[in-house]
């Protein structure tokens, strides 16, 4: 990781960690919760090169329990394997022209909130090119007939005892439905200046909002 990015990835988190006092007034932490949160955010590796994974350093950034990560300009974009968990009182913001793009083979959301947090709310995703290369992912779950148009294995959404009659939000926000963004039972929910390219099934899914 290039010093100078990581330096600016650094410094732009910092600028938010204080002026949002986030573990203070949000999470109320002491000074060992503080400190854990001031290594979790020196520990993140974020590279922006456009090939290596930029998941388990986004996520660990939002792991720490900030409430805002500003991620800057990247040299090419980022690049995630993973589906980035976001929680109440957390906001992921990125330059609205900046590329975030699913990793080959990787056939998962892009982004959701915790599925096992109970009454989220306060959740905020802001900016980013959100592409999900749906070419190179497993294919439309809901259409198996077209299985064969991916070299990806095909992989059937929901688990046993899937319904699709009731509301399950769990199963919705584990599962791959080739939704490239998915929320589901936050209560104030803010989603604005991005883009999403090249879903699956669908760009953006909600369900069961409040305000």
């Amino acid at each position: 990781m290039p010093e100078s990015f990581a330096k600016r990835a650094l410094i732009v988190f910092l600028l938010y960690f204080v002026a949002s006092t986030v573990l203070i007034t949000s999470v109320n932490a002491d000074d060992t919760q503080i400190s854990q949160a001031i290594d979790s955010v020196e520990s993140a590796v974020i590279y922006g090169d456009g090939v290596q994974d930029d998941a388990p350093g986004i996520q660990t950034l939002l792991d720490s329990g900030v409430s805002s990560v500003a991620l800057p300009a990247p040299k090419k974009n980022y690049s995630i394997s993973k589906t980035l968990v976001l929680r109440s009182g957390q906001t992921l913001r990125l330059e609205p022209t900046t590329v975030i793009k699913l990793l080959p083979g990787s056939s998962c959301t892009m982004v959701v909130n915790d599925p096992k947090e109970v009454n989220a709310k306060d959740i905020r995703l802001i900016g980013g090119i959100w592409d999900m290369d749906h070419m190179n992912q497993s294919a439309n779950p809901f259409h198996p007939e077209y299985a064969s148009d991916t070299k990806y294995p095909y992989k059937k959404y929901g688990p046993p005892g899937y319904r699709t009659d009731v509301f399950q939000k769990h199963y919705h926000l584990d599962t791959f439905l080739g939704c490239a963004i998915q929320f589901y039972g936050v209560t104030r929910l803010e989603i604005k200046d991005l883009t999403v390219r090249n879903p699956v099934t669908y760009g953006v899914q909600v369900g069961g909002l409040k305000y």
